[in-house]
């Protein structure tokens, strides 16, 4: 931008001053920068929501197993409990219910 020597336009050919070629290329490339930018900001932002979802998962699987433990259920009871927690926190995460993939087929 230096070679330009400060001067940012020019007379042309055509009626009025022109933008210089250099200037629009150099706001070109800015602003694929910020839009590169903001995508790689939105990128993280989305992989922390995922795993903060991950995290509250698995500290209510934890709880309502701790539950089952303090109300006396039985290990049947308990396993049961287990597999449907898996099976619905997976429907939750986009994953298919083992269920209803083997239903389907």
């Amino acid at each position: 931008m230096e070679a330009l020597n400060g001067t940012f336009t020019y007379e042309g050919k055509l009626k009025g001053e022109q933008l210089r070629s250099e200037v629009a290329l150099f706001e070109r490339a800015m602003d694929r920068a910020q839009k590169f930018s903001m995508d790689l900001i939105k990128a993280d932002i989305d992989e922390r929501c995922v795993r903060i979802q991950e995290s509250v998962a698995r500290a209510v699987a934890t709880a309502v197993l701790e539950g089952l433990d303090k109300s006396g259920a039985s290990a049947e009871q308990k396993a049961i409990a287990r597999d449907h927690i898996t099976t619905r926190l997976r429907l939750l995460s986009g994953g298919q219910d083992p269920a209803r993939a083997a239903s389907a087929s």
